[in-house]
C-alpha cells in the first residue's frame, strides 16, 4: 500500500527552506550594504588615507587638515567639458606636496601640471582618460569590455596633451618645463614619437591632417580610435586586446598582426615602437571648447626646410640620402645618383612629385592627393639638387693648361656619343662650327660641360676635375686653326692700299654686321675714330681681329688667314687719312683701391661694375689690358674717344667729372687689377626694350627657338644654365653671325642669312631673352626626335632589342611581369614630366651604380648605338604619351 502524502509536512519544509532562503538573502544584501556603504574600495582607500594625514600632521596646519578629513564622495563637475571625474575620491593627495613620498594612489601629481591645470576646471580624464564617474578600481580604470578609452599607461600619459596644446609647443620644451621633476624619458615619449615618425618617413604613405601619402590609412586623428576599430583576429588568446599593445606590436611585427600589410618591417626597437605608440596616441581631436586650447603658448613659426619635407615624406622609400630605401623589400629608383641628377631639371623633379606616378608606389602629392603646396614641393627638389657635386671652379679652367690627348679621350668617351666624334653634331649641337668656337670663350665651354643644360639632351659632369675639363676644351681647341702670327701679317702690311681693296669685301662679310658701315658702329664698337686709329698700333690690331674680346660679341678670327688679317687691318686703316699721334706717357701706376673709388664715381655708370660692360664696352677683359699700354689707356681716359659717349675725364677736357693726372693713374692701376682676376661675372643684364624685343623675337627666331624659347628645330635658349653662362655678346655675336655647319644663319640685316634683325634691335631681343631668368613658372621642353611611322618603327624594334630586358615587353616594367626590375616607362606621368633631352641623355649616358648602363656609341656600355638609334628608341618611347 502506497504511502500517505502528507501535505501538513511539506507544508512545514518549505517554510524551513523559505526561512533559510531569505535568511541568506538578507544576509547578502547586509553584506552588500556593509560593502557598498562601509567597505566599498574608495572608503577603505580614504580610511587608510585618514591614517597618513595623522602620520604626516606633524604641525598645527597638518592636525587640523587631518582632523578636518570626513570618508566621503568627491568629485570634479566640469560642464563645459561635460565631465564628471571622481577620481580624487581616491587619489586624495594629488595637491599635497607631503604626499610626495606615498604610493598611488596617495601619491602627489608629478611635475607643475595641477599648478597649470587645475582639477576643479580641467578634472582628470580630459589627460588620463578611464570611466570618471566610477568609484571601483577596475572599474574607474576604464578596464571594463564596454569603455572606449581605458587609462593611459604611464609611458603614454603625455599622449593626450595635444588636445588642448599644439605640438610645436610641446616640442619647444612645455613638457620638460611642465615635468620639472620627473625628467625621465617618458616625459619625451611624445615629442620623440613624432621625430621617429618623420625621420622614417612614415608621411609617405600615411596622411596627416591632409597632407601626406595615401598608400596608408589617414593618421590624422588615429588616436581617438576605439579598440573596437582594430583588429585583434591574429592575436594570441593570451595576449591583451589593447590599443596600445596592438600598436606597439603592429610597428615591431606589421605583417604578423596584419597579414598582406604594404606597411614594411622598419627594424625598429622596443623604446622606438613605444615612442611611435605615445605619437599615434596624441593623434586626436582638439577639445571643442575654444578657452580650453592653448593659444598663449605658441612658439615662433620654425622655418621648414627641404631637408626636413624630404625625410618626412620620401626618405621611407628613397633612403634618407636619396641612394636607396632604407627599408627592407622597398625597390624605388636612387635619387641621389649623378648621372640623374645632371639629366634631369627642377622641372622634371616638381611634376614627378605633383602628379606620382601612376601604376607605381610613387603617389601624386599635388593638391587634393599629398596635399603639399608649391612652396613645399620647390624645397623638396631643391634639397633632391643640392646633392648634386659642386662642380671644378670654372676658373680653373684654361685651355692651355690642358692635355689633348687626354682631352681627346675624354671627349671620346663622355662627349663624342651626343656630339659626334670630331664635334661635328649628333642628338647634341655641333661644336666644331667655326663661329660657334670664336665667339665661345673657355670659360663658357666650361660652364656648359660643368654644368650642363638641364633638362636637355646636355648633362653635367660636375665630377670632373678642372684639369680633365681643361684637357677636353684644350681638344675641342684644336678644332680651331693656329691663328697667323703677328710676324707674318705685319710683312703682308707693306702695301696697304692694295690691302684695304680686299680688306673691304672681308670687313663687309665678316665685320659690318656689327661695327657697321665703314666703320660707324653697331652692335660692335666705332671704328672709324681717330681716338681709335690714331692711337692704336697693328699689333693691338691684330690681336683684337685674332684673339677677340672673350665674353662679348668680338669673336676670335684665328681661322683667317695671314692675307686676310693684313687686309682687314689696312681696310680699318684707311678709315682714318692721317697719321698715327704720338701718346703722352701716362704718370705711374697709382694705388688701386683708390681707383676702385675713382672708377665707381667716374666711370661704373657706363663701363658696369668692376668693369664687366654696360652701356660701354666691357674693361674686365684680359686681353684688352694686356694689348693697351698704359699710355694708351691714358690717353683714352684722359681725352676720351671723339664721336662716340666716352668723354674725357682729364680735368681740363671738362668731362663728367674731373680727375687729375695722378687720379687717372689710380684708375689705370684699378683697370690693371681687374685683368688679373678671371672671376668676374658676364654682362647678363638686358639693355634694350623687353616689349620691342619680344616682337621682333617672335617674327624671326620663334619658328626655330620657339614661341617661349624651349626649342623646336633649334635648341632650347629658355634654359637657367645658358642664360648664366652665355654673355650678351655671345648672344648677339650668335644673331650677327650664325653658326657655319648648321640651320643657324645670319640674322642681322647686311649680313648673307636671314638678315631679318636690324643691328640695332639686337639688344632688345637680347633683352626679351634675359627676361627669361627672372621667371619661376615651369620652363616648356623641347620636342627633339620625330613622331614619324619609321622612326617609331624603328625604335620599337631597338627598345625590344636593348630595353625590353629590363623595362618589360612595353615598358611597363613589373606590370608586364616579376622578371622586369628596371621603372616603368610607359607610363603617362613620367613621360609628361620627361622631356626628351633627359631621355635621351640617360639612354646615351646611363646610370653609373645601377644597371642602365651606357648605350651611347664609344660609351664603353653594353652596346654602343648611334645618334640616330637612340633618337629612334626615344620617338618609340614618346608614341605611349597619350
Amino acid at each position: 500500500m502506497s504511502k500517505q502524502f502528507d501535505i501538513g509536512k511539506m507544508e512545514h519544509r518549505s517554510k524551513v527552506w523559505l526561512l533559510v532562503v531569505s535568511v541568506i538573502t538578507l544576509a547578502v544584501l547586509i553584506v552588500a550594504a556593509v560593502r557598498e556603504n562601509l567597505l566599498a574600495d574608495w572608503q577603505m582607500l580614504q580610511s587608510q588615507y585618514a591614517t597618513v594625514l595623522k602620520e604626516k600632521a606633524t604641525n598645527v596646519q597638518g592636525r587640523d587638515i587631518a582632523d578636518q578629513f570626513a570618508v566621503h564622495f568627491r568629485q570634479n563637475v566640469v560642464p563645459e567639458l561635460n565631465k564628471t571625474d571622481r577620481c580624487i575620491t581616491c587619489h586624495l593627495g594629488v595637491n599635497d606636496p607631503r604626499m610626495a613620498d606615498q604610493s598611488q594612489p596617495f601619491k602627489t601629481h608629478p611635475g607643475r601640471y595641477l599648478a597649470i591645470h587645475d582639477p576643479a576646471k580641467f578634472g582628470c580624464t580630459i589627460c588620463h582618460q578611464g570611466q570618471g564617474l566610477a568609484t571601483e578600481i577596475e572599474d574607474a580604470h576604464g578596464r571594463a569590455p564596454f569603455w572606449d578609452y581605458p587609462l593611459l599607461k604611464k609611458g603614454n600619459m603625455k599622449a593626450a596633451c595635444t588636445r588642448c596644446h599644439e605640438m610645436n609647443v610641446l616640442q619647444s620644451g612645455l613638457l620638460v618645463q611642465a615635468d620639472t621633476d620627473d625628467r625621465s624619458a617618458l616625459s619625451e615619449h611624445v615629442v620623440l614619437g613624432k621625430m621617429l615618425a618623420e625621420s622614417k618617413g612614415c608621411f609617405g604613405c600615411h596622411m596627416l591632417q591632409g597632407k601626406g601619402g595615401t598608400l596608408g590609412p589617414d593618421l590624422t586623428y588615429v588616436g581617438d580610435k576605439t579598440r573596437h576599430e582594430f583588429d585583434f583576429s591574429h592575436f594570441a588568446k593570451e595576449e591583451p586586446r589593447e590599443i596600445e599593445y596592438w600598436l606597439q606590436k603592429h610597428f615591431l611585427e606589421p605583417t604578423e598582426i596584419s597579414p598582406g600589410t604594404l606597411m614594411p618591417d622598419m627594424d625598429l626597437g622596443a623604446s622606438e615602437a613605444n615612442a611611435l605608440t605615445a605619437y599615434m596616441l596624441s593623434l586626436r581631436r582638439p577639445v571643442r571648447v575654444p578657452e580650453y586650447r592653448s593659444f598663449e603658448n605658441k612658439v615662433a613659426h620654425v622655418e621648414v626646410t627641404g631637408k626636413h619635407l624630404y625625410r618626412k615624406n620620401c626618405a621611407s622609400c628613397h633612403g634618407m640620402n636619396g641612394e636607396q630605401s632604407e627599408v627592407p623589400g622597398i625597390r624605388t629608383p636612387a635619387l641621389n645618383n649623378a648621372d640623374a641628377l645632371a639629366a634631369a631639371d627642377a622641372d622634371y623633379y616638381r611634376s614627378i612629385i605633383l602628379h606620382g606616378r601612376s601604376g607605381s608606389t610613387m603617389p601624386a602629392w599635388g593638391p587634393g592627393k599629398g596635399n603639399l603646396s608649391t612652396e613645399e614641393i620647390d624645397l623638396i627638389v631643391g634639397h633632391i639638387q643640392s646633392w648634386q657635386r659642386e662642380g671644378a671652379e670654372v676658373e680653373a679652367v684654361h685651355a692651355d693648361a690642358g692635355d689633348v690627348k687626354i682631352g681627346r679621350a675624354l671627349f671620346g668617351g663622355l662627349c663624342g656619343n651626343c656630339h659626334g666624334r670630331s664635334g661635328e653634331g649628333g642628338i647634341g649641337n655641333a661644336l666644331n662650327s667655326p663661329n660657334f668656337l670664336a665667339i665661345a670663350s673657355d670659360r663658357f665651354l666650361a660652364e656648359t660641360i660643368i654644368q650642363g643644360r638641364p633638362g636637355t639632351a646636355m648633362a653635367g659632369w660636375k665630377h670632373l676635375s678642372a684639369q680633365s675639363v681643361s684637357d677636353i676644351v684644350a681638344y675641342m681647341r684644336t678644332w680651331q686653326p693656329v691663328a697667323s702670327s703677328y710676324q707674318s701679317v705685319k710683312r703682308k702690311l707693306q702695301n696697304p692700299k692694295t690691302l684695304a681693296r680686299v680688306g673691304r669685301s672681308l670687313y663687309d662679310g665678316k665685320c659690318a654686321v656689327c661695327h657697321g658701315q665703314d666703320g660707324k658702329g653697331g652692335i660692335g664698337i666705332q671704328l672709324n675714330t681717330p681716338d681709335l686709329l690714331r692711337v692704336v698700333d697693328d699689333r693691338y690690331m691684330y690681336r683684337a681681329i685674332t684673339e677677340g674680346r672673350p665674353n662679348t660679341a668680338m669673336p676670335a678670327w684665328r681661322h683667317l688667314s695671314s692675307d686676310e688679317v693684313a687686309a682687314l687691318i689696312a681696310y680699318v686703316r684707311s678709315f682714318e687719312k692721317r697719321g698715327r699721334v704720338k701718346l703722352v706717357a701716362a704718370p705711374p701706376r697709382g694705388d688701386f683701391t683708390v681707383g676702385e673709388v675713382h672708377y665707381k664715381t667716374s666711370c661704373q655708370s657706363c663701363h658696369g661694375e668692376k668693369g664687366i660692360g654696360g652701356v660701354g664696352p666691357r674693361l674686365a677683359n684680359s686681353i684688352l689690358l694686356s694689348s693697351a699700354s698704359d699710355d694708351l689707356l691714358y690717353h683714352w681716359i684722359s681725352q676720351g674717344r671723339s664721336g662716340t659717349a666716352m668723354k674725357g675725364f682729364l680735368k681740363v677736357y671738362q668731362g663728367p667729372t674731373g680727375l687729375a693726372r695722378e687720379q687717372i693713374g689710380d684708375v689705370i692701376a684699378y683697370l690693371r687689377h681687374l685683368g688679373t682676376r678671371e672671376s668676374l661675372p658676364l654682362l647678363r643684364l638686358g639693355m634694350g626694350d623687353v616689349a620691342v624685343g619680344e616682337d621682333v623675337f617672335r617674327g624671326s627666331c620663334s619658328s626655330c627657338h620657339g614661341v617661349d624659347g624651349e626649342g623646336a628645330s633649334g635648341p632650347q635658349l629658355n634654359n637657367a644654365t645658358f642664360l648664366a653662362s652665355a654673355s650678351n655678346g655671345f648672344l648677339a655675336a650668335t644673331m650677327a653671325l650664325g653658326r657655319t655647319g648648321t640651320p643657324m644663319q645670319s640674322m642681322v640685316h647686311g649680313q648673307e642669312g636671314l638678315g631679318q634683325i636690324a643691328p640695332d634691335r639686337v639688344a632688345d631681343v637680347i633683352a626679351f631673352i634675359r627676361t627669361w631668368e627672372l621667371r619661376d613658372a615651369p620652363r616648356k621642353q623641347r620636342a627633339v626626335v620625330e613622331l614619324t611611322s619609321s622612326a617609331i618603327g624603328a625604335g620599337k624594334d631597338m627598345f625590344g632589342r636593348y630595353c625590353s630586358g629590363c623595362h618589360g615587353l612595353n615598358g611597363r616594367g613589373m606590370q608586364d611581369g616579376v622578371a622586369y626590375f628596371a621603372p616603368a616607362l610607359n607610363n603617362q606621368e613620367f613621360l609628361a614630366s620627361a622631356s626628351d633631352g633627359f631621355l635621351l641623355a640617360t639612354i646615351a649616358r646611363g646610370r653609373s651604380r645601377t644597371p642602365m648602363r651606357p648605350f651611347g656609341e664609344g660609351a664603353g656600355g653594353i652596346a654602343s648605338l648611334k645618334s640616330e638609334q637612340i633618337s629612334d628608341i626615344v620617338s618609340f618611347i614618346r608614341s605611349w604619351q597619350k
